[in-house]
């Protein structure tokens, strides 16, 4: 009877290992619009100057690129909340067609010495421009996760 009771809390314990097992580690998870192969994620600015997504997921150290109708339209961050550090100036501009910088995030999101965003973390967001030429067309955003 006790090898019996030994051999219930042996089958038991291994679904539990197997959970464990599966949720330890890194998990690579896959972003709409981004391509892990390249590490490069794409917002496509249509002719409305409408960015679509509204707000697209990058993970930490990818690079963003706008698809736009042409290169007169560019993505607008402002220097106190940029996801691309050290920032440029007053507005970092991102031209449409041209890979960002790699999404480094900033303090409230992942640079040390906070924790990279995870499953409790879940990153941080940061608001931007759409210009066609001079002219604002919309504030979408970027939404850093890992």
């Amino acid at each position: 009877m006790r090898a019996f009771r030994i051999g219930g809390y042996w089958l038991m314990l291994f679904p539990l290992l197997g959970i464990l097992g599966c949720t330890g580690g890194v998990h690579t998870r896959t972003i709409p619009n981004c391509n892990a192969t390249t590490k490069n994620c794409r917002v496509t600015i249509d002719t409305h100057c409408i960015a679509q997504s509204d707000q697209q997921d990058v993970g930490l150290g990818y690079t963003v690129t706008w698809q736009a109708p042409d290169a007169t339209y560019s993505a607008r961050f402002l220097k106190s909340k940029t996801p691309f550090q050290p920032p440029t100036g007053n507005v970092t501009v991102v031209p449409a067609g041209s890979p960002s910088k790699p999404v480094t995030g900033d303090k409230s999101c992942g640079t040390t010495p906070n924790p990279p965003p995870n499953s409790t973390n879940t990153g941080c967001y940061f608001n931007y421009d759409v210009y066609h030429g001079d002219t604002w067309c919309g504030d979408p955003g970027i939404h850093v996760v890992n």
